[in-house]
């Protein structure tokens, strides 16, 4: 009996020695799991990622590198995004990933469409970076200025390109976008200076095909400037201050000046066609104005003499005396200095008299009733006011004058 007591304490003590095990072993499994549990949670980053600037997240991640953590985390990478950080950095303790999304843009080359992503850029800089190359003539519907914005559509209808083939021997590429051949050719010329006409055979209304050949050929263009006068016209009006059958040029004409501009096209150095391009007036004609007199001539009162019929314009009674050269009159003889040559520098002879100059000036034409025509020429000591001294070449006719009262006239117009 005091044997199979021992025997079951013994039972007793292995069965609570080997719980004391069980229960240490867990202890210490508990124990290593909680320091593993602490030591992960101690080696977890804290990352926040900003998408275009806008909406930001926040994650938890034991992730070494930027670009492990972007793949673990479903967060998506693509061509043209763009990033703040390098796909190779380490990751570290509160880092900040900023991930801008490309544009998604469209371009569209004679409606065949290619797919783009890129960053915020002008068009202009966008088709540097593509290598999309705009020709002169080509047509962009979107300006080269413009901000690339998401989900653009850019359409770009290329120019086509034509052979001009001139006289046959030369080729030249020329480009036209949506045109006709008629435009083609108004262009080309514009644009190289070249002078060309289409061949016969070719329509100008037809639509222009990219690598068409349009044969042409060359011509030489002339502008001339000619002058040429413009008569000037007369205008007759009337004047009731000139006698009639008189007549005065109030206004001389004067002819005026026009230029006419031409070109004159010739092929193969003929003369092809002429064309007016201006005409403009460089001076105006001036018209000349003459009067016509309306005026009833008056009864002319005239006198005959051996010069002719003369109109008088006045008559003066007059004290005639006579006088010679001779040293009875002028107290010269012949030799004497001055002698035969009157005041006004005539020579002294009949038909010359002497005059008050205040009366009578110097070259009047006269008739002296008895004696006939005569110029006043010479003056006299003893005449003055209304006295007249006639000239003889002899002294005996001048002493056969005598002294007389004579109605003297001063003539005026030669009538006949």
């Amino acid at each position: 009996m005091l044997k199979n007591l021992c025997n079951n304490f013994l039972k007793f003590i292995k069965a609570k020695v080997k719980k004391c095990h069980i229960f240490a072993s867990l202890v210490l499994v508990l124990s290593t799991f909680s320091g593993t549990l602490t030591a992960f949670a101690q080696s977890l980053f804290t990352v926040k990622v900003v998408i275009d600037e806008g909406k930001e997240y926040e994650f938890k991640t034991s992730k070494k590198t930027v670009s492990n953590f972007l793949v673990y985390e479903g967060i998506d990478f693509i061509e043209g995004d763009k990033i703040n950080v390098n796909l190779d950095d380490i990751i570290n303790q509160n880092m900040v990933i900023k991930i801008n999304r490309a544009n998604i843009v469209k371009v569209a080359i004679d409606d065949k469409f290619q797919v783009y992503r890129v960053q915020d850029m002008k068009v202009s800089e966008f088709f540097k970076q593509e290598g999309i190359t705009i020709g002169g003539k080509d047509i962009v519907d979107t300006s080269l200025d413009k901000l690339i914005d998401k989900d653009m559509t850019i359409y770009i209808n290329p120019a086509e390109k034509v052979n001009f083939l001139i006289d046959n021997e030369e080729t030249v590429e020329f480009y036209i976008n949506d045109g006709r051949v008629g435009m083609a050719l108004k262009e080309f010329s514009e644009e190289t200076g070249r002078k060309v006409y289409l061949e016969e055979g070719q329509s100008s209304a037809a639509d222009v095909l990219d690598g068409m050949t349009i044969k042409v050929t060359s011509f030489k263009e002339e502008i001339k400037n000619i002058k040429e006068e413009i008569p000037f016209e007369t205008q007759t009006i009337e004047n009731a201050n000139l006698l009639e059958g008189t007549t005065n040029v109030k206004t001389k004409g004067e002819n005026g000046i026009k230029e006419t501009t031409i070109k004159e096209i010739y092929k193969q150095d003929e003369l092809y066609s002429k064309e007016t391009i201006e005409e403009k007036i460089i001076k105006e004609p001036i018209t000349q104005i003459i009067e016509k007199g309306t005026k009833k001539q008056p009864k002319l009162n005239t006198i005959k003499t051996e010069k002719g019929t003369f109109v008088i314009d006045e008559k003066i009674n007059m004290k005639s005396t006579a006088y010679t050269a001779g040293v009875e009159s002028t107290g010269k003889n012949p030799g004497d200095k001055g002698y035969g040559v009157t005041a006004s520098g005539m020579k002294a002879q009949r038909g010359v008299v002497a005059v008050d100059t205040n009366v009578i000036p110097f070259g009047t034409e006269l008739y002296i009733e008895g004696y006939g025509y005569a110029i006043a020429g010479d003056t006299g000591s003893a005449i003055k006011g209304n006295k007249i001294d006639v000239f003889f070449d002899d002294y005996s006719d001048a002493i056969k004058y005598g002294v007389k009262n004579v109605d003297v006239y001063v003539l005026g117009e030669k009538v006949s």
